[in-house]
């Protein structure tokens, strides 16, 4: 089985770990955050997810084995393209 491998650009959400005003955070809210690029296997896709896999192996119990799973939910997406690599072996 073979995926088809993409190219996603996302924004992520940001938290923050410390004490903090509600000013401080009407200060930060104007903020935008850097959009996130994720290259890699696209193994699956549902309504709310775009899961994709750094890494593919072999066959094990007549099934792919993914790793490094990237769920990216598709809201947050602002760019999908699918990359072509041209012939493989």
């Amino acid at each position: 089985m073979s995926f088809p491998v993409v190219r996603i650009i996302w924004i992520d959400a940001v938290a923050t770990n410390s004490w903090t005003t509600i000013p401080e955070l009407k200060t930060e809210a104007g903020t935008d955050t850097e959009p996130c690029t994720t290259i890699g296997f696209l193994v699956l896709k549902n309504r709310q997810y775009y899961y994709v896999a750094s890494t593919v192996s072999n066959i094990v119990k007549g099934e792919p084995v993914v790793n490094n799973i990237m769920m990216i939910p598709r809201k947050w997406v602002k760019s999908f393209q699918e990359i072509d690599l041209g012939a493989s072996d």
